[in-house]
């Protein structure tokens, strides 16, 4: 349908609507405006989509002022580079550890069959990814201090 804006409160952010043929007035909201390009004015001739409210009162929904373009809403993914935790010695000798471990329960399974002579390679096993899989914190920023010297 179409119609002109007979009533625009901007500092409420709602107004009302008279149809081209006369009808009543219908009540919109701003959340009901479609067009982005401007804010609506009394005088605004606009489409909309009528509808009843659940006290049976009309309402204005999908609406667009004409004559406005309407401007596009780009959406871009801000990208926050972070760098990986940095590796140090305690994780290259856990991995270390953790290869050791398996090869020795391996070893030790296959040379005399029974499973418990692997078990002091398991707990060296779990203490090396218990050791690897630790909580790494990012490491401070030094703040630079200039000294001046009088």
């Amino acid at each position: 349908m179409r119609g002109k804006i007979t009533q625009w409160k901007d500092d409420k952010g709602f107004g009302f609507i008279v149809s081209e043929d006369g009808g009543e007035k219908l009540f919109f909201h701003i959340s009901a405006v479609k067009t982005q390009g401007r804010r609506p004015q009394v005088g605004d001739i606009v489409l909309y989509e009528s509808m009843r409210v659940s006290q049976g009162r009309p309402k204005a929904k999908a609406v667009v002022i004409e004559g406005v373009v309407s401007e596009q809403k780009t959406y871009s993914k801000k990208r926050i580079h972070t760098e990986p935790p940095k590796k140090d010695a305690l994780d290259f000798l856990s991995i270390v550890l953790v290869i050791l471990s398996l090869a020795g329960a391996a070893y030790s399974f296959f040379q005399t069959g029974n499973i418990e002579n692997a078990i002091p390679f398991a707990v060296i096993l779990i203490v090396a990814v218990v050791l690897l899989n630790r909580q790494k914190k990012p490491k401070a920023k030094r703040k630079k201090i200039l000294l001046c010297w009088l």
